[in-house]
């Protein structure tokens, strides 16, 4: 639930492909400590580092970080 909100309120959605990209500034470790934030006062239990992310990758396959390369000016 947690997961779903973010990613409605931050995606970015391709209309051309089936992916939703989130801000190139997040890190999956930044995103991690929100969630960790956000859940610790919760009655359950937050997930491990590696719950989160399998979670992630197996549930919401199309939501990405897209990867930004910086240009070197010669």
């Amino acid at each position: 639930m947690w997961f779903s909100e973010l990613v409605s309120s931050l995606v970015n959605v391709m209309p051309d492909v089936n992916r939703k990209e989130l801000p190139a500034w997040l890190t999956m470790g930044k995103i991690y400590e929100m969630y960790i934030e956000t859940t610790q006062s919760g009655p359950n239990k937050p997930l491990q580092r590696t719950q989160f992310r399998r979670t992630w990758k197996s549930c919401f396959p199309e939501v990405i970080i897209p990867k930004v390369r910086i240009l070197q000016k010669y």
